[in-house]
């Protein structure tokens, strides 16, 4: 009787424990079966074949319609990034079809992709940055701008100013891009920005004709015979830091007909066109005795 009470309870154990391993097994791929990114990544690399393909792969499961992993989404990115300037015509496609929303994020993994080059520019990757200052949200045109002043793409000149006139906000970085892209056709959009004072930024922008210089030089000392003071004093200060002596007649034009407006500004002119009048003459001095 003690016996069979004693197989009885083993039997039923053993039933329980066979259980519980077959619902564990059931229950596993539940809580460990689903792939991390690192896996759905691989998975898409090895579906999609070449390497373009892989790079348009990767830029859908970066940028999705509906982001339901942010990690999967962080590491195809960061794994696109990595393809250099192989990766750089998804990206650049990708700036037509993400949301707005995602358009930053698109410019900045174009720029990561960018620091793994070592030879020369990607073709693709210039007209990229310019593509999302065209179409790009406030945000991504921040991440763009710089980028094509720094490589001096003059190409984008005009997609520059519209930003500036689209959005104010961008105005300050798209003056100062135009600065750094030393090309004198932007001389009409700054001098407007200028006299009209457009976003405040008249310095600003007399400034950039200012160091541009040659041609752009023209709008300043017209200004330094305008109605408005304001304009005036702008453009003395802006010309003053870089002026030569070619220059001279504005100065000393400027210094005789408003002697009395600002006194350290015209002083600063003053002392500017006495300087250079000295240099002339001792150049003329050098050629002559030559």
């Amino acid at each position: 009787m003690g016996g069979g009470t004693a197989r009885g309870a083993w039997r039923r154990c053993r039933g329980l424990w066979i259980s519980w391993v077959l619902a564990l097994a059931l229950v596993a791929p539940a809580f460990g079966g689903e792939s991390s990114p690192e896996e759905i990544v691989e998975q898409a690399l090895r579906q999609a074949g070449s390497i373009p393909a892989q790079a348009e792969a990767l830029a859908r499961l970066a940028w999705p319609a509906e982001e339901k992993d942010p990690a999967l989404a962080a590491f195809a990115r960061d794994k696109l990034g990595g393809f250099g300037m192989h990766g750089m015509k998804a990206i650049r496609r990708a700036i037509q079809w993400v949301k707005p929303e995602q358009q930053a994020s698109v410019v900045a993994t174009l720029l990561q992709a960018f620091r793994w080059v070592t030879a020369d520019i990607p073709p693709d990757y210039l007209p990229a940055l310019e593509e999302a200052v065209w179409f790009g949200t406030r945000e991504a045109r921040r991440l763009a701008i710089p980028e094509l002043a720094r490589l001096g793409y003059q190409s984008a000149l005009l997609t520059l100013m519209d930003a500036g006139l689209e959005d104010p906000e961008l105005l300050p970085l798209v003056i100062e891009a135009l600065e750094q892209l030393r090309d004198d056709r932007a001389r009409f959009f700054l001098e407007r920005v200028m006299r009209e004072n457009l976003g405040g930024q008249r310095q600003a922008a007399a400034d950039a004709l200012g160091r541009i210089g040659e041609r752009a030089r023209v709008p300043l000392k017209a200004a330094l015979r305008a109605e408005d003071p304001a304009l005036r004093i702008a453009a003395a200060r802006a010309l003053v830091a870089v002026a030569s002596v070619d220059d001279l007649p504005a100065l000393f034009e400027y210094v005789y007909r408003y002697p009395d407006e600002d006194p350290e500004l015209v002083r600063a002119v003053r002392e500017r066109a006495e300087a250079l009048e000295r240099q002339a003459v001792g150049q003329a001095s050098e050629g002559s005795g030559s």
